[in-house]
């Protein structure tokens, strides 16, 4: 068979990719075969007569937009310039993409607590949410205060359900955390659905944990 015997079948090729490229639910692959469909029907486009320039046109198009959303996607995936701390952070927050994580952690501070610090006051608002990433925090509660190490969040009750604060939380002097305000956390999952998601996953599981250790 020759080349311009193939060439008419071409449409049938770029029609198969585009029909191979929905039954991935990963993005990157999705617009990969996308990009191939449309590169098949440039290629089909061409070997016509009267070649359909506004066809070529949309198609190129299509694979210039796809390419650059791949980049995106590829660059939301990778886990570079996080430090020992910061990496520490990430592996806490299982499930979370590197994307969605850097922009949370840009939206938090650091904090190392000199002293005791007061995080939240029982019954009391709170406009902040901390993540303990180590030492050790007293959390007081109907006049019963117990020490509590490891990862975990202090204020997510507040947080999920617009509630005061549960309990009196004390970071004690060492205490290595990340605060970040409601209103940040907000702004971010009103503009990435994703993060909003496995935020609200990731603190949904804390809460479970703290019951079941209760």
């Amino acid at each position: 068979m020759t080349v311009m015997e193939v060439l008419p079948h071409l449409v049938h090729v770029g029609a198969l990719f585009y029909v191979i490229c929905f039954l991935f639910r990963d993005q990157f692959y999705l617009r990969l075969f996308a990009i191939l469909g449309d590169a098949v029907y440039t290629a089909y486009f061409f070997s016509l007569a009267v070649p359909p320039f506004w066809a070529i046109f949309y198609a190129l198009l299509n694979v210039a937009i796809n390419i650059v959303m791949m980049v995106l996607i590829l660059n939301d995936r990778r886990q570079s310039n996080l430090d020992d701390r910061d990496m520490l952070l990430y592996q806490s927050f299982g499930g979370m993409t590197p994307g969605d994580f850097r922009r949370v952690k840009n939206a938090g501070t650091w904090h190392t607590a000199e002293a005791d610090t007061l995080l939240t006051t029982e019954a009391q608002a709170t406009d902040q949410l901390h993540f303990i990433l180590s030492g050790t925090v007293d959390i007081s509660k109907a006049a019963r205060t117990i020490p509590i190490e490891g990862r975990h969040f202090i204020g997510e009750i507040a947080y999920l359900q617009k509630a005061p604060a549960s309990a009196t939380v004390v970071a004690k002097p060492g205490c290595v955390y990340m605060t970040w305000s409601h209103e940040a956390l907000a702004s971010l999952s009103r503009r990435h659905d994703s993060l909003r998601q496995s935020l609200g996953s990731i603190l949904s599981n804390d809460l479970a944990n703290k019951g079941a250790r209760a």
